[in-house]
């Protein structure tokens, strides 16, 4: 009886598991993420920014603040050591944000510590 118990309980939790792991969950794709969702990088420009002395601190502040916008979708930085502009990319969606608006960001960020001497943008990637 014990056997029969035990094998009918067994059999239950075996039908559970394999339910549940058939069940639908939410995407994890990082491209239907509600970021990318919202903001899909179809141009890309370039800023030339004075004022960076490093890559890890000032280039993680500018890029923070530009997808902060939820209008950016990647930030690339080009640093070079001892330049005295560095090169910020950002793959943007121009439906929401143009780059007057980008380079005020950058100009404000670590409270006005960069200035943009040069920006380019090209439109669809």
């Amino acid at each position: 009886m014990k056997t029969l118990l035990f094998l009918t309980l067994s059999c239950i939790l075996l039908i559970a598991c394999q339910q549940d792991k058939s069940s639908p969950k939410s995407p994890s794709n990082p491209e239907k993420d509600s970021k990318n969702l919202k903001a899909q990088g179809k141009a890309k420009a370039t800023f030339q920014v004075e004022g960076m002395v490093c890559k890890m601190g000032c280039g993680a502040a500018i890029r923070k603040d530009l997808l902060q916008s939820g209008c950016v979708v990647k930030v690339d930085i080009d640093f070079k050591e001892k330049a005295k502009e560095q090169t910020i990319i950002a793959h943007y969606d121009p439906s929401k944000i143009d780059i007057t608006k980008m380079k005020a960001i950058i100009e404000t960020t670590n409270e006005g510590q960069f200035t943009v001497t040069k920006t380019n943008s090209i439109q669809g990637k």
